[in-house]
């Protein structure tokens, strides 16, 4: 007799939408799929992230509700600590500034009302997949490097950095070939996807994200082609001031 295998766990998506319309919809869509919770206003979704947003795998939010602005939420001084999953931003403003603002605040894509249920899936399970890959992947990462998903950071020795969703997706690219250079092409297909967003995206993110890096003595170095290239020391004592320094030891 076979025993049944248990089922595995469904993702688990938080919906911030103020309209029961669009709230159906996104159950039409996405239910048979996710585990869906959902949240009418700022207020609500406050209080529950404060709580424990650490079962959400990700945040469909909508940009403006009754009362407020989820950029406006994202500014204040405790969004980071309350928004801990991967989020995409949705509404009817297709301008660029407001496109510009979401993703420079973490947002990992954008999506334009009113759109398809194929946009919707689509856009879902590629950073769902992203997510899961960057988690699997940098569980016993190259160089010794850890990168905890769920919690946007990563740690190399004894220093560890917090990330932006939008930082984290980027390194982990980066982190899956370490030592080659990664083009800039694929860095923004794999980023933004076809998301309309400035060329100048791209050298924002990885401005900040060296700076980051350079704390914990990584490096992202650019290559003669436009590529980016995560250089990792092959030994922790060349940049972690906690471990001897292996150049002082004495060794001939």
């Amino acid at each position: 007799m076979n025993l049944a295998h248990a089922p595995q766990r469904k993702p688990t998506l938080w919906i911030l939408e103020d309209e029961s319309a669009l709230q159906f919809v996104y159950a039409e869509i996405l239910e048979n799929e996710y585990d869906l919770q959902f949240f009418s206003s700022l207020e609500s979704f406050r209080k529950s992230a404060a709580t424990d947003s650490s079962g959400c795998d990700l945040l469909v939010a909508d940009l403006r509700l009754q009362d407020g602005n989820f950029l406006d939420f994202l500014a204040s001084p405790d969004a980071h600590q309350l928004v801990r999953c991967p989020f995409i931003v949705v509404s009817s403003l297709d301008h660029q500034q407001t496109l510009r603002q979401c993703f420079n605040e973490g947002a990992l894509d954008y999506l334009t009302k009113p759109f398809t249920a194929a946009e919707l899936v689509v856009k879902v399970e590629r950073l769902l997949q992203q997510r899961k890959s960057a988690s699997s992947k940098d569980e016993n990462g190259a160089g010794g490097i850890e990168l905890d998903a769920a919690k946007l950071r990563v740690k190399w020795g004894t220093q560890d950095a917090r990330l932006t969703a939008k930082e984290l997706q980027i390194f982990s690219i980066l982190h899956t070939a370490v030592g080659t250079a990664v083009s800039r092409r694929r860095l923004q297909a794999e980023v933004w996807g076809d998301a309309k967003v400035s060329h100048k995206s791209l050298d924002v993110h990885i401005f900040h994200l060296r700076r980051k890096l350079e704390k914990l003595g990584l490096q992202i170095e650019c290559d003669l082609n436009g590529g980016f290239r995560l250089k990792v020391p092959e030994t922790l004592s060349s940049s972690d001031p906690s471990l001897p320094d292996q150049k002082s030891s004495g060794r001939n």
